[in-house]
């Protein structure tokens, strides 16, 4: 199966939309949450942090279309 992106969709900021359902994964959620409580604690390097979450994205996306 491919992904194929909803015209009908509007863009948004907020983690949850972007789906016909408006119920994005709790794991990329989770994930991404995680990822920004611990850079903000280890005062990380943002451009490191958004690399970590789009490979944890793109691994998540791949197992789900399996």
């Amino acid at each position: 199966m491919e992904y194929k992106p909803d015209p009908a969709v509007t863009k948004s900021l907020m983690i949850n939309n972007g789906r016909r359902d408006n119920n994005g994964s709790s794991a990329v959620r989770n994930q991404f949450y995680r990822l920004l409580q611990e850079m903000v604690v280890k005062d990380g390097d943002v451009l490191e942090y958004m690399k970590r979450a789009d490979t944890e994205y793109d691994r998540q996306v791949q197992e789900y279309w399996r």
